[in-house]
């Protein structure tokens, strides 16, 4: 999870650097979990846009329907009954 959490910040730090400063970025971002435990990307990769002086200037969000983790009998031992939402966010 550390890795994979570096990364996404490296990724989206350089982001935030190529793009010009008056050029919006648009990311689309799924919720997930890991076990039963609930991670809210989108909270984190607006913390980390947000902290390269990137604010968030729109949310819309949308119930995430087609889940791999649905097919997967032991994603569902751990959490039987997922919802996940999938955001568009922008940021300036």
């Amino acid at each position: 999870m550390t890795n994979y959490l570096l990364s996404l910040q490296a990724g989206l730090s350089e982001i935030a650097r190529t793009v010009t400063e008056n050029s919006p970025i648009c990311v689309v971002v799924q919720d997930s979990h890991y076990k039963e435990v609930h991670v809210d990307l989108q909270l984190i990769v607006s913390e980390i846009f947000e902290s390269r002086d990137r604010p968030l200037s729109k949310r819309y969000d949308y119930p995430a329907t087609a889940l791999l983790s649905k097919m997967n009998p032991r994603a569902r031992v751990h959490l039987p009954t997922r919802t996940n939402t999938e955001t568009l966010l922008v940021f300036r």
